[in-house]
């Protein structure tokens, strides 16, 4: 389990990068990913939860997700996905034939206006 908090934690710079998520929401994301609350997050960081709050608000714009668990999910799935060293093999292409499918797809292309 460590290994995986390790690799959770250290693996989530990429999807910051996809995102285009700030420091401070990178910071964030660290810590839902690693288990943390917004409360712990922000006695961490020496700031209120309010901001917190805000920045997480962000994080849910920038990724198309709207709860906790389903922001954490889509962390770590983007960060699976270019993981180089998850895999030898290409990663597979598949057509999007259901609407999980088209839902997934159109996260992929999500653009990001600033």
């Amino acid at each position: 389990m460590r290994d995986l908090l390790a690799w959770a934690e250290a693996e989530i710079l990429v999807p910051s990068r996809v995102y285009l998520l700030t420091a401070s929401e990178t910071s964030l994301a660290q810590s839902l990913v690693v288990g943390r609350s917004l409360t712990m997050h922000a006695k961490l960081r020496g700031s209120v939860v309010a901001t917190v709050r805000k920045q997480l608000s962000a994080i849910f714009a920038k990724t198309g997700t709207s709860r906790q668990v389903e922001l954490v999910a889509t962390l770590l799935a983007t960060a699976a996905l270019h993981d180089p060293w998850a895999t030898d093999a290409p990663a597979p292409s598949f057509p999007a034939t259901g609407p999980l499918d088209r839902t997934i797809a159109r996260r992929a292309t999500v653009r990001v206006s600033h």
